[in-house]
Parts: structure tokens; sequence; C-alpha cells
């Protein structure tokens, strides 16, 4: 089931998420409906050497919230192995560049760097959620 749907079935809450990108993390707010009240709250955090996910910690982070199981598939995802258009390769320890398309126009701020060399120096996949808007 995912998250839409497990979301949809949780009558008289609502789920707010909170993205951090720079922390690798999201939680899962659980509220009464209407209302500011937390009820309860699922934490997802990406480990160090692993690729973050937005979508993936969305679904472990309300299923926390639920008080229900994580599946192992979830926790243990393999690693991306090609680089694609939109995600976030890692250049050293303090560089990031997302990924364009060899013939994309780049951000307008943000480090960027094309599909091509990307692919060339075998840049780590760091963030592979692909739009989703973190940092939220």
């Amino acid at each position: 089931m995912d998250v839409s749907d497990l979301s949809k079935r949780d009558i008289g809450h609502d789920h707010e998420f909170i993205i951090n990108t720079e922390k690798r993390t999201v939680v899962d707010l659980r509220k009464l409906r209407g209302c500011t009240n937390i009820v309860r709250r699922g934490i997802a955090k990406c480990a160090p050497d692993d690729c973050f996910n937005v979508h993936i910690g969305k679904a472990i982070a309300l299923r926390r919230a639920l008080g229900l199981v994580v599946p192992d598939e979830y926790l243990n995802v393999p690693q991306p192995t090609e680089v694609r258009v939109g995600d976030v390769v890692q250049y050293s320890r303090a560089w990031k560049a997302l990924v364009i398309a060899d013939d994309g126009w780049p951000p307008i701020s943000g480090g960027w760097t094309q599909l091509k060399d990307a692919r060339e120096n075998g840049l780590k996949i760091i963030d592979d959620s692909r739009g989703e808007m973190g940092g939220e």
C-alpha cells in the first residue's frame, strides 16, 4: 500500500511530512484532523552511505507514525547504479550537483553537472528522489 492510500485510510487524521534533504530525514506528523495537536510522529533517517529517496522516506515515516511494521524491502532498497537526469550527485564531501540533460539549461542557483559528465566521472548518487521538493 502506498503513502496516498495509507494516508486516506487513516480516517480522522491528517499527515504533514517534513522533508530535510540536508539532514536526509523525513518526519511524518500525524495530527487530529483540523487540529494542530500531534498524535504521533514517525521518523525516517537515511544511513550516511545510502542514497536518500524522499518517496521511500515518506513510506517509512508514515508507517512508523501509524504504528505499522516497516517492510524489509523499504529498509534494504538496492542503491542506484546508473546516474539519471534529476539525481543529485556528490563531487566531494562539501560539493553536490543536480544532474541535468546534456543539452539542458542549468538551474538558476546551485551546483549542476551534465549527465554525460556525471557518468564519465563515476559520481556517487546521493539523492534519487528526482523532482520532489525538499527542505520543507
